[in-house]
């Protein structure tokens, strides 16, 4: 049985608009969320690093939980550093072209 050739698909360039997140990797903005992110991870760190009675509380654990998921979501990857970085340095001649 023989296949019929299938149509070739026509790749369209993607093109990602970076504005909102950063506008360069040197933006000044960049070191001021760094800092931020420091300061918060820290703050996460000192509150439970020597406590270990979320270990036998049910409620003490919650509270740990609820502080890690709250630092997890607001500041725990850097996305947004990390997506402008993943973004204008993709490998491949097809890497998506940004603007910002």
């Amino acid at each position: 049985m023989s296949r019929a050739k299938q149509p070739a698909i026509k790749a369209e360039q993607t093109v990602w608009n970076l504005k909102p997140l950063f506008t360069s990797d040197d933006d000044p903005r960049v070191e001021e969320k760094r800092k931020i992110v420091e300061q918060k991870s820290y703050a996460f760190i000192n509150t439970w690093k020597e406590r270990t009675d979320y270990l036998e509380n049910p409620v003490v654990l919650r509270q740990a939980l609820d502080h890690y998921e709250s630092w997890k979501r607001q500041y725990g990857t850097d996305g947004r550093r990390r997506l402008l970085f993943l973004a204008s340095h993709a490998a491949g001649p097809e890497r998506p072209k940004t603007q910002g």
